[in-house]
Formats: C-alpha cells, structure tokens, sequence
C-alpha cells in the first residue's frame, strides 16, 4: 500500500481520458470513484486504487507533522527576513549617523596625522579643497591663522607673558 509518506522510488501512471479536453471534474464522496466530463459531451468514469483512497497507518499523524514543520520553517525564515531588515535599517541609520558628524575638517586632520606620521608629505585631498575654496576664504584662513601663530609664537619664544 502506498502512502504520500513513502519514497517516490516508482513511476506515476498516465491515463488518457479522452482525446477531447477535459470540462469537468468530479470525485465520489467515499473518493473511490472519479468522473470527467469532456468537451464533446461524453464522461468517463474511474475507480481509484484502494491505496489512493484508504489511509495507511498513522498517514494523517505524518502528514499533519509534515505541514506543522513547514509552517514553523516559514514562520522561521519570515522571522529572519524581519530581523534582517531591521538589521539592515539600524546598520544604515548608524552609517548616515556617522556620515553626518564627519567633517571634512575631521578627515583633513586624520589624513594630516597619517601623512606626518607614515613620513609623506602633505595630503593630496587638502591640496583639492584648497582649490575648491574660493580666494576669500584662504586669505582669512590664512590671516587668521598667521596672527594666532605669532602671538603665540612670540609668547612662547619670549618666556614672556603679556598682561
């Protein structure tokens, strides 16, 4: 007796009802016998093996485990798809995060460390945002910075304090 839970080592078997397309289709309640109905009118009846319509033994114990494993298989891998999702969200809101408290001037001073510290000579990125700076804003940045050097170099070279 065969049963859905048993290996499918064998081959299924074909029969051709009629050679007009099948209309309808319809199973006695015991599933013993099956009828067809065809295009031209005519019906086919057919009686099932008694494998096909009696149930083995504990086939509907196995069959009800077998759907309860794939519902929980589903439901597993709909739960991963989920936190796979949040994961990617919270790995993206902590990138753009991180994105947005870098500034170029934090970059432009981890490069100059690394430059001084590997023995190079200056970065080629300050070199890039000082032609991108319009003339204004490099006259500034330099007079600026000029007049903090001195007035601290010349504290420094002094020993002396002003008050």
């Amino acid at each position: 007796m065969a049963s859905v839970l048993s290996p499918c080592c064998f081959g299924s078997v074909q029969v051709q009802v009629s050679d007009r397309s099948l209309t309808s289709f319809a199973i006695q309640d015991s599933g013993a016998v099956l009828g067809c109905g065809t295009a031209d009118g005519s019906c086919c009846v057919m009686q099932l093996s008694a494998s096909l319509v009696e149930m083995a033994q504990n086939e509907k114990q196995g069959i009800n485990a077998m759907f309860e494993r794939e519902t929980l298989r589903e439901k597993n891998l709909e739960k991963a798809q989920k936190e796979a999702k949040v994961k990617a969200r919270k790995d993206a809101a902590r990138l753009a995060e991180l994105a947005d408290n870098v500034t170029d001037d934090d970059l432009l001073a981890v490069e100059d460390v690394f430059f001084k510290e590997a023995g190079l000579e200056g970065s080629s990125s300050q070199r890039l945002l000082a032609a991108r700076r319009p003339a204004g804003d490099e006259q500034r940045q330099s007079s600026s910075g000029s007049a903090d050097g001195d007035a601290g170099g010349s504290a420094a070279a002094d020993g002396s304090t002003a008050e």
